[in-house]
């Protein structure tokens, strides 16, 4: 075969090459399972050789599919939705996808704005975390697209499925952890929202609290946005308004690390005054400086089993819809241990 451009070489040009027909170079490219290994072999041989390149735009003519997913996130520079991410794209990668991501800084007219470029450029599917938009909006988004899989919210109209971690039995773990080691007089410091993962948190806050019989008051709660700045300013001030707290419950890493600071202005000796938790586990919170006590959330396994869920519809093949996974506590030095406690 002669050093044509990329631009005139086509798969007639690749099965003359292999002495194979143009549907089975079609078949090698889409990597169907009818093709035997030797013939395989010599048509990648030949794909690899002259460097050919399928036309995506001819592909998504043929097969009715633009190889893209669309994913739609709160805020791609917080580490939770980065590692969910990239879990996202190497799935997609590993099967020949590209990922078209929108990070809409948490933003209502920003997350709608992406709902409408998705569809009117017609993404496979799209794969949404911590939507923001009110649910009847989103039941209308979702029933246009050809398939969608949330993270970290319940089942809606409109939703092919769901990935979501139990929230309510890991906040709750953080408490019960506080509880045992000899904390008595807890806080919360929330992320400010209104969406599930936001109002189930709280949820178990509450109920682990009250479970316990220690006392609740609406001054043992702060809400703040989940970056370090406002996070130490809130916690500041919830740690002057309530001297004798002596465990502090966070929404997520970031927010913790922001009370941690706090604390550190404020005096407070952790954990021997105070015991403070996070959620998430990011790589900052086991920094050995930081060593934060958290929640840990399988981020990249979230973004993975999402999209495989979506693949899976998309191929036909059955599998389950509804996967809820579980966060485990690791203990670092923010909390003092078990047989420490009062």
């Amino acid at each position: 075969m002669d050093n044509r451009s990329q631009t005139r070489i086509t798969i007639v040009d690749i099965a003359r090459e292999a002495k194979v027909s143009a549907k089975t170079v079609s078949r090698v490219i889409r990597g169907d399972d009818y093709v035997s290994k030797e013939t395989f072999e010599r048509v990648q041989e030949v794909i690899d050789r002259v460097g050919y390149r399928p036309n995506r735009a001819a592909r998504s003519l043929a097969s009715n599919r633009s190889g893209v997913i669309g994913v739609v996130i709160p805020n791609v520079n917080n580490p939770f939705f980065s590692e969910v991410v990239r879990g996202i794209e190497d799935t997609a990668i590993q099967q020949d996808y590209n990922v078209l991501l929108f990070s809409t800084d948490g933003h209502q007219e920003r997350e709608r704005a992406a709902y409408r470029y998705l569809e009117e450029n017609g993404v496979d599917g799209i794969i949404i975390d911590l939507p923001l938009i009110p649910t009847e909006e989103l039941e209308t988004v979702l029933r246009r697209q050809k398939f969608a899989i949330l993270i970290d919210q319940p089942r809606v109209v409109g939703a092919t499925g769901v990935v979501r971690i139990d929230l309510y039995n890991a906040i709750t773990k953080a408490v019960d952890h506080l509880m045992r080691t000899g904390c008595r007089n807890l806080g919360y410091l929330n992320a400010i929202g209104q969406t599930y993962t936001f109002t189930e948190r709280m949820r178990g806050v509450r109920d682990a609290i009250t479970r316990s019989g220690l006392p609740l008051t609406l001054g043992q709660f702060g809400q703040c946005n989940d970056t370090l700045e406002d996070s130490f300013r809130v916690a500041r001030e919830l740690l002057i308004q309530n001297p004798k707290m002596d465990g502090l419950i966070c929404f997520n890493d970031v927010i913790g690390i922001g009370a941690l600071e706090a604390c550190d202005d404020l005096g407070i000796e952790v954990p021997d005054q105070i015991s403070i938790t996070g959620f998430d586990d990011i790589s900052l919170a086991g920094l050995t400086r930081i060593g934060l006590t958290t929640m840990r959330v399988p981020k990249r396994q979230i973004g993975i089993e999402a999209t495989q869920m979506l693949l899976n519809c998309l191929n036909g093949i059955e599998g389950s819809l509804d996967i809820v996974m579980n966060a485990e506590l690791i203990q670092r030095k923010t909390t003092r241990r078990v047989n420490q406690s009062t």
